[in-house]
């Protein structure tokens, strides 16, 4: 919108300087057509400025209102859930077949020998 702005401010601007380039010729054939009425050239020079300008204006109000807008990344609101892990048991080694078993276990899983 910024651009279009300026573009269209500077378009009426320069079709009111420039009158009798192919501009101003463009302006005064619609002039004598029913779109613009009975409004001079000058009087569409002036409407395409503000018009411009107001585009203009409102294009940077939009450029600082994009800017200036928070971060919408927030943390979700609830409960925190901890992992909990039990501790790991020291392990020890079987007497018959030296498989790895939790230390104080009364058998050993894979050999099933008694370890008392």
């Amino acid at each position: 919108m910024l651009v279009v702005g300026f573009i269209v401010y500077q378009f009426g601007f320069s079709s009111e300087l420039h009158q009798t380039t192919l501009l101003g010729r463009l302006w005064a054939q619609l002039g004598r057509t029913a779109i613009l009425g009975r409004l001079t050239l000058e009087a569409v020079a002036v409407i395409l400025q503000f018009a411009g300008g107001l585009l203009a204006i409102f294009g940077l109000i939009v450029c600082f209102a994009a800017v200036a807008r928070p971060n919408e990344t927030r943390p979700k609101s609830g409960t925190i859930e901890y992992l909990t892990t039990e501790p790991e048991r020291a392990s020890v080694n079987c007497r018959f077949c030296a498989a790895q078993i939790v230390d104080g276990s009364s058998f050993c899983p894979v050999c099933k020998k008694s370890q008392t």
